[in-house]
């Protein structure tokens, strides 16, 4: 016995998805993969697989820097004043140049290396400057 009326078959997620166009397809798969992507790396940055990597960098402070450079010139003779770069945050064996003048005008470089993680340095003048009279 044949049963009355017509029942229609519910069209199933793989219909549908197939009969999309590809542009709704593409828009949907590219949202979808942002929002993967952007849960996976805040989980890892989350449990510490990634980091942001800080690890050797020291902070130096400039006046500092130039003072001690100023002191030991000063005990060779030489007064001077010395200007290095305002922010000093850079790998242990970075180099870096600050500036020297004479009050007489003479003026030179000083090439300054770090050399550990507590902010030594190394530093020499590219050119002599004369001692004080």
């Amino acid at each position: 016995m044949a049963e009355s009326g017509s029942t229609s078959a519910q069209p199933r997620l793989r219909d549908v998805i197939t009969n999309l166009r590809p542009q709704v397809t593409f828009l949907w798969g590219g949202v979808a993969g942002v929002v993967v992507a952007a849960i996976a790396v805040g989980a890892l940055f989350f449990t510490g697989v990634f980091t942001v990597n800080t690890a050797g960098l020291v902070s130096l402070d400039s006046q500092k820097v130039e003072l001690r450079i100023q002191l030991e010139l000063e005990d060779s003779s030489i007064t001077t004043e010395v200007a290095c770069p305002e922010t000093i945050v850079a790998p242990i064996g970075f180099s870096f140049v600050c500036m020297v003048q004479t009050p007489e005008g003479y003026v030179s470089q000083a090439d300054v290396t770090i050399t550990n993680v507590i902010g030594d340095i190394n530093w020499n003048l590219r050119t002599e400057l004369p001692q004080d009279g």
